[in-house]
């Protein structure tokens, strides 16, 4: 939206604007993806639920737990450390 605008003439205001709204609109889309990566249903979302996990990515939620105390915490983290593979009930659990 923003680049529409500057190349359609707009004060800088309005594509700063936008620039500003499309910035928060990713990141909002990023953290549903990252919630529906987790829980999501996989008949719906397309994707294979856990997949993230098991890539080892630090999604908004692992970044969350893992910014929290105790010991769901520190499992969390030993398991994102090891070189376990997480699948199935490793990674639901995760």
């Amino acid at each position: 939206a923003a680049l529409g605008a500057e190349l359609g003439g707009a004060p800088q205001a309005t594509v700063a604007e936008l620039d500003r709204a499309g910035r928060h609109l990713g990141v909002a889309f990023q953290a549903v993806d990252d919630l529906l990566g987790i829980w999501g249903d996989p008949a719906l979302t397309g994707k294979p639920v856990h997949n993230d996990l098991r890539q080892r990515k630090k999604t908004y939620p692992v970044l969350a737990a893992l910014a929290g105390a105790g010991p769901a915490r520190r499992e969390l983290a030993a398991l994102l450390d090891s070189d376990k593979p997480l699948e199935g009930a490793t990674a639901a659990h995760a």
